[in-house]
Parts: C-alpha cells; sequence; structure tokens
C-alpha cells in the first residue's frame, strides 16, 4: 500500500506534464491543420510574391516548434506512465478480490496475498508500459525526430522559396491528404486529452484511497471499492486512448509523406534562389508601376466606358440617318471618289534635255575656262620693265573677254537650237558672272602655281561633278558631296541658270546666286594681282612650265 501510495503521488505528479503536453499537441495540430487549410491560399500568395511565402514557411516552422514541444512532452509523459499502469488482468484481479464482502470472507494468507497484490500494482504497469512505449512513444519521437528534420530544413525552404511556385501544385494536390491526416490527428488528441482527463480524475480516487487504506485498514475497504471504480474508469477508456494513439500514429505517417513530399521538392525551390532576389526586386518596382498603371488604367476604363457608350448612341443615329438617305449616282460618285487632285505647277520643263541643260551650261563654261588657261601662256609679259598691275591689267582684260564671249557663245547657241528660257536676261546675267568667276579661279590657280595650279583646277572640277547636284538631287548623295555643296561655284551657278531657264526657285534664289559668283570674281581678281606682284618680285614673272610643255610638242627639225 506504501508503494501504492508513493507511485499514486508520481503519477498525481507526472499528470501536469502529461496534461500539458497533451494540451501543446493540442494546439499544435490546430495550428497545423490552420497551416494545412490555409496552404491553398498561401501558395497562390506565393506566386505573386515570395515575402508571402517567407512569412508561411516562419509561421510553418513556428507550428513545428509547437508540435515538437508538445511532442517531446508526450514521450516523456507517456515514458512515465510506463511505470504506472496495471495490467488488464491485475485490475481483473484486484476488482474482484477488493471486493468488502468478498475481502472480509477471505482467511488471513488470503488477504495476504491480495496487500501483495496491491502492492505489486506498480510492477503491472510494466504489461501497459510495452504497449505504450512500443506505440506511443516511439511514435511521438518520430512525430518528433520528422519535426527536427523539417525545423531542420525550413532555412533550405526559405533559401528555396523562388521555385515554391513550381511545386505549390504538387503540395496543392497532396493537400487534400494532408488536410485529412491532419483531421485525424487533431481528432486522436483530442480523445486523448478526454482520456487523460478521465485518467487524471481516476488517479485522484486512486490516491485518496491509497491514502485511507494507509491511515486505517477499516477504511481500507472504502479506498479499495474507489479504487476498483477509478480502476474500472481507466480500463473502460483505455481502449479509446489507444485508438487515439492509433489516429495519432497514422496521422504521423501521413504527415512524414506529406513532408517528404515538401523535402523533395525542395531541391527544386533551392535552385531558383538566385531568381527570387532578383524577381522580389522587380515585383517591388513593378508594383509600384503596376499601382501607377492601374490607376490611369482605371481612369482611361471610364473614359473608355462613356466613350463607348457615346459611340454607340452615335452609332445607332447615324445608322438611322444614313437608312434615310436615298442613295443616287452622286452619292456613289461621292464615296468613290471623295476628293479632287489639285496639280500646281511651280515651273515647267519641257524634257530631260531642258533639265540638265542648267547643269551642261555650267560644266561647259568651267571647261572653257581650264581649256584656256592651259593654252594661253599665262606667265608670258607684254612688255619688258612694266609694273606689276600693269601686266596685272593685261592678263585681267583678256581673261574678262574671252570669260563674256564664251557666255554670250553659249547662251546664243542654246537659244538658237530651241532650248525655252523663262527669262533671257536672267540667262545672260548668269553665263556671264559664272563665266569670269571660273576664269580668275583657274587663271589665278595656272598664275601662281603654274602646272600645279592647273591640275588642281582639274581636280575642283571633278569635284563639282559630283557636288553640285546637277546629276542627281542633294539628298540622293552621300555626306562628303552634301557637305561641300553650299561653297562650290557650280553649285550657286546651276541654281541661277534653272531659275532663269525654268523658274520655280525664286527671284530670291536667283539673286543670291549672282552675288556669290560675283564675290568670287572680285576676290580672286584681287588675289590675282597680289599673285603676280609676288612672281614680279621675284622674277618668276615670265617663268612657266607650259612654255616647256609647247616646246615638247613641237615637230622636231
Amino acid at each position: 500500500v506504501s508503494q501504492l501510495t508513493d507511485g499514486s503521488n508520481q503519477l498525481v505528479a507526472k499528470n501536469g506534464e502529461l496534461i500539458a503536453g497533451a494540451k501543446q499537441i493540442n494546439d499544435g495540430l490546430n495550428g497545423l491543420n490552420s497551416e494545412v487549410q490555409a496552404l491553398p491560399e498561401q501558395s497562390t500568395k506565393l506566386n505573386d510574391g515570395a515575402a508571402q511565402v517567407k512569412d508561411g514557411v516562419a509561421k510553418v516552422d513556428e507550428t513545428v516548434q509547437k508540435l515538437n514541444q508538445g511532442a517531446a512532452s508526450v514521450a516523456k509523459g507517456a515514458t512515465d506512465l510506463n511505470a504506472e499502469l496495471p495490467t488488464d488482468e491485475q485490475v481483473e484481479s484486484l476488482s474482484g478480490a477488493l471486493n468488502p464482502t468478498v475481502f472480509n470472507t477471505l482467511p488471513a494468507d488470503k488477504q495476504a496475498e491480495i496487500l501483495a497484490q496491491a502492492a505489486a500494482l506498480v510492477n503491472g504497469y510494466t504489461a501497459i508500459k510495452k504497449g505504450v512505449s512500443e506505440q506511443l512513444v516511439p511514435g511521438a519521437n518520430q512525430v518528433s525526430g520528422g519535426l527536427n528534420q523539417l525545423s531542420q530544413s525550413t532555412p533550405a525552404l526559405v533559401e528555396g522559396a523562388s521555385q515554391l511556385a513550381d511545386g505549390t501544385a504538387q503540395l496543392n494536390a497532396k493537400t487534400p491528404e494532408l488536410k485529412e491526416g491532419v483531421g485525424q490527428l487533431a481528432a486522436g488528441s483530442s480523445q486523448l486529452n478526454t482520456g487523460i482527463q478521465q485518467y487524471t480524475a481516476g488517479v485522484s480516487q486512486l490516491q485518496s484511497g491509497a491514502s485511507q487504506l494507509t491511515d486505517n485498514s477499516g477504511a481500507l475497504n472504502a479506498g479499495a471499492t474507489a479504487l476498483n471504480g477509478g480502476i474500472g474508469q481507466i480500463s473502460g477508456k483505455l481502449p479509446e486512448l489507444i485508438s487515439g494513439v492509433t489516429q495519432l500514429n497514422d496521422g504521423s505517417s501521413q504527415l512524414a509523406a506529406g513532408t517528404g513530399k515538401l523535402t523533395e521538392n525542395s531541391p527544386q525551390l533551392k535552385d531558383g534562389i538566385g531568381q527570387l532576389a532578383s524577381g522580389a526586386t522587380q515585383i517591388q518596382s513593378g508594383s509600384g508601376q503596376l499601382a501607377d498603371g492601374s490607376k490611369t488604367l482605371g481612369d482611361g476604363l471610364g473614359t473608355l466606358n462613356s466613350g463607348t457608350k457615346e459611340l454607340s448612341t452615335k452609332l445607332g443615329d447615324g445608322a438611322k440617318e444614313v437608312n434615310g438617305i436615298k442613295a443616287t449616282d452622286k452619292t456613289f460618285d461621292m464615296l468613290a471618289s471623295p476628293d479632287k487632285l489639285t496639280h500646281k505647277e511651280f515651273s515647267h520643263v519641257d524634257n530631260y534635255g531642258a533639265a540638265l541643260a542648267p547643269y551642261v551650261m555650267s560644266l561647259a563654261l568651267y571647261v572653257g575656262s581650264l581649256v584656256f588657261n592651259f593654252i594661253f601662256p599665262i606667265r608670258k609679259i607684254s612688255m619688258e620693265g612694266q609694273s606689276s598691275r600693269a601686266w596685272w591689267l593685261s592678263k585681267f582684260s583678256i581673261g574678262t573677254v574671252v570669260a563674256i564671249a564664251m557666255a554670250v557663245i553659249e547662251v546664243g547657241i542654246m537659244l538658237v537650237l530651241g532650248l525655252n528660257v523663262q527669262s533671257v536676261g536672267q540667262m545672260f546675267t548668269m553665263a556671264i558672272v559664272t563665266s569670269l568667276a571660273y576664269m580668275f579661279i583657274i587663271m589665278f590657280l595656272a598664275m601662281t602655281f603654274d602646272n600645279p595650279g592647273r591640275f588642281v583646277a582639274m581636280v575642283l572640277l571633278i569635284v563639282q561633278l559630283g557636288g553640285a547636284g546637277g546629276t542627281f538631287p542633294m539628298p540622293l548623295t552621300n555626306g562628303f558631296f552634301n557637305a561641300i555643296h553650299p561653297f562650290l561655284p557650280m553649285s550657286h551657278s546651276i541654281y541661277g541658270f534653272r531659275e532663269a531657264i525654268s523658274g520655280g526657285l525664286g527671284q530670291g534664289t536667283f539673286n543670291q546666286s549672282v552675288f556669290i559668283l560675283v564675290a568670287i570674281f572680285v576676290v580672286f581678281s584681287g588675289l590675282l594681282m597680289v599673285s603676280m606682284n609676288w612672281l614680279q618680285k621675284r622674277h618668276l614673272d615670265d617663268v612657266s612650265q607650259l612654255d616647256n610643255n609647247q616646246k615638247l610638242q613641237a615637230v622636231e627639225e
């Protein structure tokens, strides 16, 4: 009886831990059930942002910690319980033997035997301990171990949360099984909690009976009766306890299976960690843009809605008006040709020859000036001992006469050949200023540099062929010719001839071309004077390679 009393006291002392552990299991299961119920929603939110995934993982980790603590408490309580519970046979034997009527009629040696059996109640807990240790304790340890592994894998889950969206579909597919297992586990926990409460009540009665048995043997019968009732209640609730443990074990297996699936998807989660970091930044940036765009889209949708209604109304009104129109041939003509083409000529060119005439005439004047300076001995002096000014005046006069003569002859021939000219006066003016500008450019180069100067004049001719815009419009040529086009004398000569022949460019363009060409004539005439003065001072006024060239062409004697 003393051993029974001590054991009862220990059992009562352990009841608090057992109840606390059961409560932790129950709370943990409720939390896990809530998390499992929220898994589909969390999975959807996970696809929208990685931050929610981390929060969900943190919550699962917290729930796992609670379950782990509860499982540890259950394991500890179950271990302590193994040392306290009797077997069914001992309970039945003790229940029958401790009947007051029977007990009092028994001989002394039989009563001593019963008391010995009562003392052996503590040792009788071994059988129940075996069942609990084989089912409850291993199951709790497995749950605890699995929860520890799940807790240890939580950082990997957080690191691999970027690809959790890929495994969310598989997790959602297993969510019904996980829900069912958690439900069974919660039901078993509830039954376990109820059984523990009833068992606690029976243990209290057992402790009271043991105390009365210790105080006096007369109260042994009452205590034994109370003990018998309490043990009977324990016996009645043991199947429920075993069933709850079985359900707990089944739920733990299902939880382990779900956890295995989650762990199996962990490598996929881990591979996308880099994408989570960049994706989170993009989500944050895109969220702001999406918010702004959503507001703009909302305003636009409102405007579109009102516009659509207005369009629908106007289309309906228009349809009514169209249906009321009686179509005629004029109506059909209006629809087939809603507009008329108006053509206005700024200038008229008879043919391609007339269009190309400005370019050819300007080119002919340049070639004529070039040929003259190749043939005429430009450095020859007319009289010995004359000044440089008199020398310049003699060359200037002959160059001017030849240039004007070329211009007048060229224009006369073009008119005789039938070229239609809008302004004959502008035609002669442009031909004369063009010929003078060309003549003194080439004369300056030939006088100053002799044959190298004539070569430079040839190069200038070639450059003007591409950059003057005579054969093709300037937008069709390359950047180099477009860059030098405004600085070429032939460019302005062609503009002037076009305005004189066919018009369309305006009097301003013609006046600008005349002014530029006259300025070129004046500048190079002045440069020619400076050059001839310099040559005379160095006694080069009668020295020319052109003379040697002409001697080479003479007939050999």
